[in-house]
């Protein structure tokens, strides 16, 4: 019996196990849903650490986050990041946190970070007000008498008017946390071209401060909002753990009392 295939055999057989080492060595474990590994529509984990950088006007900053399962939750959430944010000048330092969603290709996002100043401060450099509230009352007496002429008696009434003036004074104390701040959030799509997996988004940030008015001494609260674009890139398949910063946000109260005078 001849045991040697023929050449034309030999050549099929050749093919086939060349196809199928190159195969297995370009993505192992392949799954059914558009020839990858992972089943998601890319090459790409669930899990995954993304930085990104922001870009505004006079702003300018970077972000990180996680998102994907996280091995101590239950859902498919983001895991946290940080911010570090630039706007004018001043540094906002914080948290952020984003969304992916493998099947849409959606991403959405969330960051924050401020900048402690004096702390908490009091101003009683307010304009005070005043009020002056003026009554009228009027007194009536009554004469009892006899005419001398005719012997008859006779009752006579009239009414005396008094203006009564009260001024009531305005006395104000403001409160105010004088910290920088800053929130905002971004949505965009996710662009994979293995190796790389990148993103970009758009959206906007709220800066949020205390501002002294010259005119008359009293403080407020001023907010500027500020629109974002922010590109990203998937830099590791694993979630990483962040620290939460605190970030005060900016706050006004104030109260009043009055006094008669």
């Amino acid at each position: 019996m001849n045991i040697i295939p023929s050449s034309r055999v030999f050549s099929a057989l050749l093919a086939t196990l060349t196809a199928s080492i190159f195969a297995s060595d370009l993505h192992a474990g392949a799954s059914n849903k558009n020839g990858n590994p992972f089943g998601n529509g890319s090459f790409f984990s669930n899990n995954g650490t993304f930085s990104a950088v922001v870009r505004g006007e006079n702003l300018s900053g970077t972000i990180y986050f996680s998102t994907g399962a996280d091995s101590n939750a239950a859902s498919t959430t983001s895991s946290g990041g940080s911010s570090e944010i630039v706007y004018q000048g001043n540094t906002y330092t914080g948290n952020s946190e984003a969304a992916w969603s493998p099947s849409s290709g959606s991403i959405s996002g969330q960051l924050n970070g401020g900048q402690f100043l004096s702390g908490t401060n009091t101003s009683t450099s307010l304009a005070p007000g005043q009020t002056i509230i003026t009554n009228i009352s009027y007194t009536t007496y009554t004469n009892v008498g006899i005419n001398f002429v005719t012997g008859a008696p006779y009752t006579n009434t009239y009414d005396v008017a008094q203006t009564n003036t009260t001024v009531v004074k305005e006395v104000g104390t403001t409160k105010f946390n004088d910290t920088l701040y800053m929130s905002g959030n971004f949505m965009g799509n996710v662009n994979n071209s293995y190796p790389n997996q990148t993103f970009s988004a758009y959206g906007n940030v709220v800066q949020q401060q205390i501002n002294t008015k010259a005119a008359d001494g009293t403080v407020a609260l001023d907010s500027v909002t500020v629109p974002i674009a922010v590109s990203g890139i998937r830099i590791s398949d694993e979630i990483t753990s962040f620290a939460t910063v605190s970030n005060s946000v900016p706050y006004i109260t104030t109260s009043y009392q009055t006094t008669n005078y």
